[in-house]
This record gives structure tokens, C-alpha cells and sequence, in this order.
């Protein structure tokens, strides 16, 4: 490799470095990519490239493509790590928007950085779908079946004494009987002599 060759990639290599540090100065900490926000807003980032000449922060329709720029502010020094300037949310409708920084230097290059986020003063915030997880198998436990035999079981039955019945008004007793069986035929034998008195009375 010749001396020529060697200081052209030597060069290379020196000015990668320093755009790669001088893009890294051009940057916006908050918000945050996807962040939602409301009301006036503190973006806050560094903007100190080297050779700086001047910055904007400016914002546009994440959903335009007529790439319409709206300023929100112009910074006329470097910046690092502090407030690069203030956006009024409310006077725009919610929807998806991008923050741009841009920086200009003084050898007339442009290094910009940008953040996609949420306006939502009046609605909802849009939520991110959950990521898929697997779903953990459900093992159900088949119960085994059982047969319940029933023992049989000697049932003694106790039967209830009877009841004895009361009694009987109007049974008789044996001399009763008797004695009713006595008094009829007391009472037909007078019959039959009144009677024959009274024939004997009319023959005479």
C-alpha cells in the first residue's frame, strides 16, 4: 500500500468519525418515539453539531405525503442536552404526528433526527396490540368413573301395638240376655192369663 493510498483511507476513516459524532450531536431525548402527549410540550434533545450555523424544530402530519413542515421554533446556538423548545399541542387535532430537529452548518450540510408520536388532547391514545404468548396448555382431569353398590341393610320393622277399642255401648252381656228372655216370657204368661180371665168373664 502506497503513502497516497494509505493518507486517502487514513481521511476516510477521520471523516466517518466526524460525521458520525456530529450526527450523534443532532438528536431529540423527549419525547420519546411513541409517546403520547398532551397539553405544551418540553422537547428536549442537543442540537451542537459542528460548524452549528442554525437549528428548527418543526413537525408534520406522520400521514402527509406532501411533506408539509410546520415550525414550532428556530434555535440560533447550540444545544446539548437541554430544551430545544416548547410545543403547544392544543391548538392541533389528536392524531399521529413527526417531531423533526434539524440542524444546518455553516458548510451549508443538513443532519436532522425525528420521533413519531401521539397527540391525543381529546381522545384515547392508541394502544399497541400485545404481542402473541403462547398459551400454556389446560389439562383437565377426567375423574374415573365409580359405582357405589349400595349394602343392603336389614331394616327391623317394629309393628305398633293395637289400639284397644273402646266399648261396646250397646253389647250385652250374657245375663242380660237372660234376664231379658226371663222377663218376656213373664210378661206373655200374664198376657195370656189376663186373657183368659177375661174370656172366662164373658162366658159366665
Amino acid at each position: 500500500m502506497g503513502p497516497v493510498v494509505t493518507v486517502l483511507v487514513v481521511t476516510l476513516l477521520l471523516f466517518s468519525v466526524a460525521a458520525a459524532q456530529t450526527q450523534g450531536t443532532v438528536t431529540i431525548g423527549a419525547p420519546a418515539p411513541g409517546d403520547v402527549l398532551r397539553g405544551v410540550v418540553h422537547v428536549q434533545g442537543s442540537a451542537d453539531a459542528e460548524g452549528f450555523s442554525s437549528a428548527d424544530l418543526a413537525f408534520a402530519y406522520e400521514s402527509d405525503d406532501t411533506n408539509a413542515w410546520f415550525l414550532i421554533g428556530e434555535i440560533d446556538q447550540p444545544i446539548s442536552n437541554a430544551e430545544l423548545g416548547t410545543w403547544d399541542t392544543t391548538v392541533i387535532s389528536d392524531g399521529d404526528y413527526v417531531l423533526r430537529l434539524r440542524v444546518s452548518s455553516q458548510a451549508g450540510t443538513q443532519f436532522e433526527t425525528m420521533v413519531t408520536v401521539q397527540v391525543r388532547n381529546y381522545t384515547a391514545p392508541v394502544l399497541a396490540a400485545p404481542s402473541a404468548t403462547p398459551t400454556e396448555a389446560l389439562v383437565l382431569g377426567v375423574p374415573t368413573p365409580m359405582v357405589v353398590v349400595a349394602s343392603p341393610t336389614s331394616a327391623r320393622v317394629t309393628r305398633a301395638a293395637p289400639t284397644p277399642l273402646p266399648a261396646n255401648p250397646a253389647a250385652l252381656s250374657a245375663d242380660a240376655i237372660y234376664a231379658g228372655f226371663g222377663r218376656g216370657a213373664l210378661l206373655v204368661t200374664a198376657l195370656v192369663l189376663m186373657v183368659g180371665i177375661a174370656i172366662l168373664r164373658r162366658r159366665g
